[in-house]
Parts: C-alpha cells; structure tokens; sequence
C-alpha cells in the first residue's frame, strides 16, 4: 500500500502484512474531489519538474492541512486517494477500488474535510451526496469532520443522531455495534439511491466494500456495471430484497418493461426499512435468464403480483404489523416475465396477509437479463365477434358494459377486481306471445379469482330480476343516469341472489319448457387452452372464446378518467364467437338416460357451501382438490374450501352411490365424454343446482 509519509510528504511502500503493526499506524482522509485540475494527482508528485506547479495548486493545501493533523494524531503515514493511487495503471486502480472499505476500516482515524462548511450547515454540506463518501463514513471506526480551515466539528460518535437523520443509516450501523451485513440488500442501497459520482460505472463501484464484492473495473460500460454488481450479489445471496424496487412514473422515452434486476441505485430510494425473511429457495442465472421461485397470483388479465420473501414493519399504538413486499411481473410470449406496471402504474408495493382475495401459488419464473421482447398485452374484456344464438336474427340485442365509454362490440372492465365484465341481453322483437321464448335471453361476461374467462347463460327466467334495471341503465345514457343504471345491473346483482324463492314457480316452469335445468349454466375457461368449438346440444349453441392478438381501440379505464385511453399496439383480446348449431345430433350418452337435476343435488350435497358475498352455492373442480365458488357472482369463497381429509370422506360416500354413471362435460372434444368421477376431473362447465332446488 502506498502511502505520503506525513512529515516528508514522499512515498513510502508498505506491505499489508504490515499495517496492523503499531509504528505503521496511518491516517485516512475523505473528501469531495474538485475539477482536476485543482487536484495532486501521482504524476504530479513524483514529478521533480512540476514541483513548482504542484504547489500553487489548490488541492496541495488540502495535502498538507491532511498531513499535519495526522502527524499530530501520531500517525507516520497518511493515504489520500487523488495522488496515492497510479490511475494511468489499470491493475493497481481495480485492486485499490475493489480494496478501499478494507482500507478506511483498518485506518487509525478518518479525516472528513467539509469545504464548504461553515458556508454550509453541516448536514447540508455537498459531501453527503457523494458515492464514494458513503463507504467512507461507515467503514472507519474513527471518524472526525473539519470544517475549511481546518476547524474541528465532531466526531461521527458525537453527531451519531444528526448523521443517521441525514444518510437514513441505522445509528448501529454507524456506531459498529452492528454490521452492514445484518441490513437487507434493498436497505444497502438505499443509502446510495440519492448519491451521485462524477462516472456512471462509478455508483456501482462505490458499493463494491458494502456488499463484500471483488469484480473487475471496466470503465466505459456505464449502467451495465450496476447490473454486473447485482449478479454478484445474486452468486453469494438469497436475499430477494434486491429485487424489491421501484420502477418510478411512466415515461415515454424509456420502455414500459424492464429486467427484475434495478437499472440504478436510485430505484431503491423507498427500501430504507425493507427487511429480509428467510425462507428464500434461492436464485440462480444462467444462458441470460434468472431462475426464481415466487408466490403468485392474477391481479388482472396479463398482471401478475408476485411476493417477496421480504417485508416492511408498520407499527401501531399497540401492535406491529407485517407488510409483505411483492412486485408486478408479466408473461411474455417465449415463456419468461419482465417487471411492468399494473393500470394503476403500480410496479411494486406492500400487502397485508393473510389474503383474504387472492389465491398464490409458487411457480418457478424466468426473467431475461436484459430483456429484448414487450410482454403479451392482454385486453380486459372481450371483442364479441360473434352473437348468434338460437333465434339472435328475431330478436334486439342490447350490450352493457362495465366501462363508460365503449365501442362496438367491445366490453371491458373499469378496475383490476373480478367480475362482471358486460351483459347482453337478446329480446324477441315485436309482441311475442307467451310460448315463444328464447333458449338464451342473457348472457353475462366476466373473470373468476384466476382471471379465467367466465360466461354465464340464462333463459327467460331470469329476466325477473335483470330486465328492468338493465333496460334503464340502456336507455340512459347520460353520465349520471348511465353510472345508476351500471351499479344495479352490473354490480347489484354481485350482492343479492338472482334467483329468489318467489321466483322458484316460474323458473320451475321454464325447465319443463326447455329442457334445461334450472334456466342457467356456468362456462368457465381456461386461460392456458381457450374454449373452441365447444358445442351444447340441448342449447343448440356453438361456443369459442380464444385469446388472438387484435390492434383494440381501446384501452382499460381507470375510475375517474374522463376520456378513454386509445392504444393502437397490438394486444390480445378474448374474441367471442357464439353461433347457433342447427341440424347436429345430440349424441346419445352410453349409460342409461341421466338426470342432471338429481345428479347436481347429490354432487351439491357433498361438495358446496353458501357463498359469503350473496348466500349462492356452487362448486367447481381443480386437479387436486375441491374448490368453493360462487357461480352467480363469481365471488371466490375461501372460507368455503373443503379439508382434504373431510373431502375424502365425501369422496367415498360419493364413489359409492354415482361410481360409473356420471358423464363429464369437456371441452376436449365435442359432445359428452364419460370419464370415472374421481380422475382429473376437468369440468369446465356445470348447470347450477342447490339444496334448495333452485
């Protein structure tokens, strides 16, 4: 290590193994460089021809202020980082940079000069918003701050308060009494979010002694060298905080999807108390891709939240709760995720758990190094393509929309929640007499707790409760009636029953008519298969909803926007195609003749639960368990899930009374497929059923 000796001010070379020794004791100093030419570099001092120069220049005062209070601490030597440091030889300036944390740390004393103070308050002084000065006020034990004359202000132990306040660093870290180490990496950098140094590589070099890293300096790659910093963090550490960052507002000049890793310190600037929890799976990278195994769930078609095994403390007069860390991710077309921003331009924030609405399951993701591909934009809504049900050529049809602003064809959601989407209804023309009704009259659109695609028929019997509040809301369409309108039909029937007991009579009557049980049945897809060509015979109907990409004209609308955001980029939409299927046969199941109604009450009886949002009951089939949901609202009833040991019980009371005899409708071929109760049960569509008869 090369060091000034204080009293000659020449060079002198001293081996590490000898620093420790007491007669080798040296003096640090930290300071903010001014322009270059004000500065002792090292040509400059071993230069015999330059003496003179050297001397008038402003930062030789600075040496030799240096030198004097460190002779006078009883220092021999002192290190000063303009003119110890050979710049012109790459290889001594990579080793002192990829050195200089372990270098302040063993000094004997720290000499912090503040130029501009007392111009300045001191915690106002330009040292502050350094990069290098960070690892200058943590690694030293001892540490002393001058003033421009020289003047001493205090020790960082009498200013502990004022300088943890100033640089949001833990007084423990300061004080020693804890290491760096024990903060989580996302807190690490947010000491240096608002730090800035004279070269961009610079801001990722300066961090190198906080996290204990060694990497080679390659100056001319810019920003590239704070990600090479994060992947070295990523090979020694299972700490997911890193990833706990803020994209910031949107902005035009830059895309709107961005790696999981941060393009700069600054993007931590609100990680100050993001602590770490361990439970991690770790990370790795490889062929350009990080490997991670994350908690997620849907937040809205396309939006995919994923939890952080990271958290952020909230305290309260008597309690102290924890908010976990998640970030915003989506799919791309090949398979792997890339950091976006939700509707609301949210890349990141902090969720209470439990949950009481989301449903997260770990899932292993991908995410491109630098990636190159957009992620898939998926609409949210439908483009109904097509509407021709049996008898939709005799009938008006009318589309309501759960957006204020729509065009033709097009239904869409107003917020990120589950739902109903849009309702159409098809109304006979002309006077229509009693008997002539149609098989379908509603059909309402919407998305479950996973985002599926979710079309709900209905017959005439349901007209009872919709007709009135949806011919109001179709009718009116200026803005306030329209919104009064909207809430009872769209949202309404979310917190009430569509189909009451004063109504069971007539709803009775419409199954005998139809020949369909109860007037109304439950479609739900798949986001990863889509429905194609799936055929109801007893309907006489024809159903494909399919995501395609489709240059849509509009945009999802947030509440309170008064105009529309028109997006002309290509997108995908779940186009809808209903048509009518005359002349196909009902194929003839192989069992005996089948009743569903008798079939439902017994499956209801062993797997359903009132729902908590409207007191529905219906249930649905995952590959491994039972899942509760309300097939007239689609509320996800969590509550409701049945106990895996209760559900097989039930199972075997089930497999006994109905084994072999129940047919499953599947969407994997036409028609009805027999397949055993208990397999992958793959039920994408049920007619409701419950204890009541309903």
């Amino acid at each position: 290590m090369r060091f000034l000796n204080t009293s000659t001010l020449h060079f002198e070379e001293v081996a590490d193994s000898e620093l420790d020794l007491d007669k080798n004791q040296y003096a640090i100093l930290s300071h903010r460089w001014g322009p270059d030419d004000h500065e002792i570099s090292y040509q400059d001092m071993t230069s015999a021809s330059s003496a003179e120069i050297v001397s008038q220049k402003k930062g030789f005062a600075k040496i030799t202020g240096f030198c004097d209070l460190a002779s006078s601490a009883g220092c021999r030597y002192g290190w000063v980082d303009t003119c110890c440091i050979n710049k012109g030889n790459s290889s001594e300036l990579a080793e002192a940079i990829n050195s200089m944390y372990i270098w302040y740390s063993h000094s004997t004393i720290c000499v912090v000069y503040l130029e501009d103070v007392p111009r300045k308050q001191l915690t106002d002084s330009e040292w502050f918003d350094r990069g290098w000065t960070l690892q200058e006020l943590i690694a030293p034990k001892a540490v002393s701050f001058f003033d421009h004359d020289w003047k001493p202000i205090g020790t960082k132990t009498d200013l502990l308060a004022d300088l943890s306040r100033k640089t949001r660093i833990p007084e423990d870290v300061l004080s020693h009494r804890i290491k760096p180490s024990a903060c989580s990496v996302a807190q690490r950098m947010s000491w240096a979010a608002t730090r800035k140094t004279k070269r961009a590589e610079d801001r990722a070099y300066s961090l190198l002694g906080l996290f204990d890293i060694n990497m080679p300096m390659i100056y001319g790659e810019r920003e590239k060298a704070f990600l090479r910093l994060q992947q070295q963090i990523v090979q020694k550490s299972k700490d997911e905080s890193l990833f706990a960052w803020d994209m910031g507002p949107p902005d035009t000049t830059i895309p709107a999807y961005s790696s999981i890793f941060a393009p700069s310190p600054s993007a931590f600037i609100g990680c100050g108390e993001v602590i770490q929890v361990y439970g991690s799976k770790g990370f790795s990278e490889s062929n350009g891709e990080l490997s991670i195994q994350l908690s997620v769930t849907q937040r809205s078609p396309g939006i995919i939240m994923a939890l952080l095994n990271c958290r952020v403390e909230a305290h309260s007069r008597r309690h102290v709760y924890h908010k976990h860390v998640f970030i915003i991710i989506s799919r791309t077309s090949h398979d792997t995720y890339v950091r976006v921003r939700d509707v609301k331009n949210i890349s990141w924030g902090l969720a209470f758990r439990p949950y009481r609405h989301w449903t997260f399951r770990d899932q292993e993701l991908q995410f491109p190094v630098d990636p190159q591909e957009p992620p898939e934009t998926i609409f949210y809504g439908f483009w109904l393509r097509t509407l021709q049900p049996p008898g939709w050529d005799q009938s008006d049809i009318s589309i309501l929309s759960n957006c204020p602003a729509d065009e033709a064809d097009y239904i869409c959601q107003l917020d990120s929640g589950q739902g109903n989407t849009g309702l159409v209804n098809f109304k006979l023309k002309g006077e229509s007499k009693p008997h002539d009704r149609l098989k379908i009259s509603w059909i309402k659109f919407g998305f479950d707790e996973d985002y599926n695609p979710v079309l709900w028929l209905a017959n005439d019997s349901q007209s009872l409760r919709l007709r009135k509040p949806f011919e109001r809301a179709v009718i009116s369409r200026l803005p306030e009636s329209q919104a009064q309108g909207e809430d009872e039909i769209m949202k309404g029937d979310i917190e009430s029953r569509i189909v009451c007991g004063d109504d069971q009579r007539h709803f009775q009557c419409q199954d005998l008519e139809y020949d369909w049980p109860h007037g109304r049945a439950i479609l739900q897809v798949r986001q990863e298969t889509g429905l194609d060509d799936f055929v109801i015979h007893k309907l006489g109907v024809r159903i494909s909803v399919q995501l395609q990409s489709y240059c849509s004209p509009i945009m999802h609308l947030t509440r309170g926007m008064s105009e529309s955001v028109l997006s002309l980029k290509p997108m995908l939409v779940w186009v809808v195609d209903i048509s009518s299927t005359p002349g196909i046969p009902e194929p003839v199941p192989e069992e005996s003749e089948f009743n569903w109604c008798d079939w439902l009450n017994l499956l209801m009886c062993y797997f359903s639960s009132p729902c908590h949002q409207c007191g529905g009951c219906s249930a649905y089939f995952l590959e491994d368990c039972v899942e509760i949901s309300c097939f007239d609202c689609f509320y996800p009833c969590c509550k409701a899930r049945l106990h895996r040991l209760d559900r097989e019980n039930r199972q075997a009371t089930y497999e006994r009374e109905v084994e072999s005899r129940i047919p499953v409708l599947d969407t994997s071929s036409e028609g009805w497929a027999p397949e055993p109760p208990l397999g992958p049960m793959r039920t994408f569509s049920l007619f409701h059923a419950d204890r009541r008869g309903n």
